[in-house]
């Protein structure tokens, strides 16, 4: 009963913490952000918005309930597919309230970004919704390499794998004012950004978006294989 309430309490504070998080770039959004340059420092947020995303999926992934669908067997109602699972638990992650007051934040800061630099409607519509796939693209990675991880080693794999995710990300931000390879790499990430290249020209938006569908391809032909060994207990 303590383990269960520890997590109930835990679960609450992150909701907050989420909920804080939105309210700040909503701020931001209406009191500073005419400071910065459009469009690159567009990208340095982008790729902080996908760790916070990280850190909101580890979270997620290890306090949320097995109904919720961090055990597989949750969802053994047959006829059932791997892919059926995968579509369930992307589904419980993306249907948090306090996780679209999140992402409605960040769509409201892009929107703001982009009427501050430009009254092209139709422009910025094409934007948010690459920007949502981007995030749909995110997320599926993570519980696909999530689902790699064997349930007894869930926790502190997946605290490890984020955390070098973390590190790297920000090793990229940090060496990108100082190396034109490490910049073109920012703009191009296919974890934070890269169908939102084009944004630099067609040159950046053809490499980011071929990134980003080979990194897809070659975690769904590695997933392909261990669909079919994934232990559902």
């Amino acid at each position: 009963m303590k383990i269960v309430d520890k997590m109930g309490t835990n679960i609450f504070k992150f909701k907050v913490s989420l909920i804080i998080l939105s309210i700040i770039i909503f701020l931001y959004s209406i009191l500073l952000l005419k400071f910065d340059k459009w469009i690159l420092d567009l990208y340095y947020f982008l790729h902080l918005f996908s760790l916070f995303i990280a850190i909101d999926f580890t979270f997620y992934i290890i306090n949320c309930s097995h109904s919720k669908g961090k055990s597989h067997y949750a969802f053994c109602s047959f006829p059932l597919t791997r892919f059926d699972i995968l579509f369930l638990e992307l589904k419980n992650y993306f249907s948090r309230w306090e996780f679209k007051v999140f992402i409605l934040s960040i769509l409201v800061f892009i929107s703001t970004f982009f009427l501050l630099n430009s009254k092209n409607i139709f422009g910025l519509l094409i934007l948010l919704i690459v920007y949502l796939i981007q995030i749909t693209y995110l997320v599926t990675l993570f519980f696909i390499i999530k689902n790699f991880i064997k349930q007894e080693k869930l926790k502190s794999d997946l605290k490890n794998l984020v955390s070098m995710y973390i590190s790297i990300t920000i090793f990229i931000v940090v060496l990108s004012d100082k190396s034109q390879l490490f910049q073109t790499i920012l703009l191009v990430n296919p974890l934070s950004n890269g169908f939102i290249a084009y944004l630099m020209g067609i040159n950046y938006g053809l490499l980011g978006s071929f990134l980003s569908i080979c990194l897809a391809f070659i975690i769904i032909a590695i997933a392909k294989n261990k669909f079919k060994v994934w232990d559902l207990y």
